[in-house]
């Protein structure tokens, strides 16, 4: 018997293996990867890189976006920023074709180069201005392996001083940075910068002085323009710098006499008509007064029937400009010339909206009309339940009545009701029926 049950444990087990290898795996059940496509990688190019808008950090690193593979399809990754690491160089990752298919090499953190390699461009600043302030400009510094941009500020300036900005020169092949420093001004002025562009201002009556370059302390300070009042029979003269014998000099800005007679007239200012059904659009002018000229905008005037404005204009009659000055004359029957130009409008569809705004507006009107709604409603239940108890109030008083006249008693005054509270609650219903009444009506 032993014997027995010992051979078939042995059959058992040399059976097992043969047994579980005959029985049918995922391949041959049709599995889960049965029928599926192995994404093995992009075989398109990627998309070209998009344009990301970033300023450089101070020990920052600009990882820059690229597209991932996902889902077999292009899928963009935006740029970040990361910490730099000492004396290393992040190498950007790439996309590399091998063989029919893209592959994507990530980007690594490498040795940075001992010696500084070229710095980058200068990035574009806005330059500020002060009065005794002096505007160092922002430079490129090597730190840890690679480039930090220390941007430009303003710095008080040194008496006598002048600062000379700090630039990047390559010397026998290595690339060393000047630091920017104070050194001795000249004694005399060399030649100012340009102008600086300035929006010209007007107003009735007032001169507009433009500004100018000024000399202090071994450097050039701006003087911006601005308006000042007219000097009757003056005219501005304004301040400008010229060389003479190899010297700059200024002269001051300052008031002479005006001549007589006007001399020719500056360019007219651009405007925008304007149209109004009814109205003509009357153009502006340069009028003389007092030694200058000042413009006169244009302005909208009532049409009149069956006159046509003319323009006024200056006019060269024998060596002396003459102002002729606008006026109404008789319009022609018939049309003389091609119509002008229609107005550019901007249509507005109705009923439609407009943007965001719009929508929001008409939110808050709907809401508003709700809660009047609500208001209303509850304003009638109260007058329901006012009239309500006029009603039953009235009932009770009948009662009252008839029980007194069946008991002989006279008068209506033993008929009210016996409690002070209740003879108030009386004299309050009548005000509040006629109230609920009238929000009823």
């Amino acid at each position: 018997m032993r014997s027995w049950i010992s051979s078939l444990v042995v059959a058992s087990l040399v059976l097992a293996p043969i047994t579980a290898s005959a029985q049918p795996g995922d391949r041959d059940r049709g599995g889960p990867d049965r029928g599926r496509r192995v994404d093995d990688g992009p075989r398109e190019a990627p998309p070209a890189p998009r344009d990301e808008k970033w300023s450089p950090r101070r020990r920052q690193v600009w990882v820059a976006g690229s597209y991932e593979w996902r889902g077999g399809k292009w899928d963009w990754k935006p740029g970040h920023y990361e910490g730099r690491k000492k004396n290393k160089r992040w190498n950007t990752g790439r996309w590399d074709k091998q063989g029919d298919r893209y592959v994507w090499l990530a980007g690594t953190w490498n040795d940075a180069p001992k010696e500084p390699d070229p710095p980058p461009a200068p990035i574009a600043e806005t330059e500020q201005r002060g009065r005794g302030m002096v505007w160092v400009k922002g430079n490129w510094q090597w730190a840890d392996g690679s480039y930090d941009w220390v941007p430009g500020h303003l710095e008080r300036r040194q008496r006598g001083k002048r600062w000379s900005d700090a630039h990047w020169d390559n010397v026998g092949g290595k690339w060393t940075l000047t630091a920017g420093l104070w050194t001795d001004a000249p004694k005399e002025p060399d030649a100012p910068p340009a102008l600086l562009a300035e929006t010209e201002q007007r107003g009735r009556g007032m001169v507009w002085i433009k500004g100018y370059w000024q000399w202090a302390d071994g450097s050039y300070d701006w003087v911006p323009g601005h308006l000042e009042r007219r000097t009757r029979g003056k005219r501005w003269v304004d301040a400008h710098w010229g060389n003479a014998g190899g010297k700059w000099t200024l002269t001051a800005g300052m008031w002479v006499d005006a001549p007589k007679e006007p001399e020719a007239p500056p360019k007219a200012i651009d405007e925008t008509p304007q149209f109004r059904r009814g109205s003509t659009w009357i153009p502006g002018y340069w009028k003389w007064e007092d030694g200058s000229f000042e413009w006169q905008p244009g302005h909208l005037e009532a049409r009149k029937n069956g006159k046509r404005f003319r323009e006024g204009r200056w006019e060269n009659t024998g060596g002396k400009w003459q102002f002729s000055a606008g006026l109404w004359a008789d319009a022609p029957k018939e049309p003389d010339a091609a119509p002008p130009a229609p107005p550019v409008e901007i249509v507005k569809p109705r009923g439609l909206p407009l943007d965001q705004g719009w929508l929001r507006v008409e939110e808050r009107r709907l809401r508003v009309g709700r809660r009047a709604l609500g208001a209303r409603a509850r304003e009638q239940a109260l007058g329901r339940r006012a009239l309500g108890q006029r009603r039953r109030q009235v009932d009770l008083h009948r009662r009252a009545l008839a029980v007194a006249r069946a008991s002989g008693a006279t008068g209506t005054r033993q008929a009210r009701p016996a409690s002070r509270s209740a003879r108030r609650r009386c004299s309050k219903l009548p005000t509040i029926a006629r109230a609920g009444a009238g929000r009823l009506a």
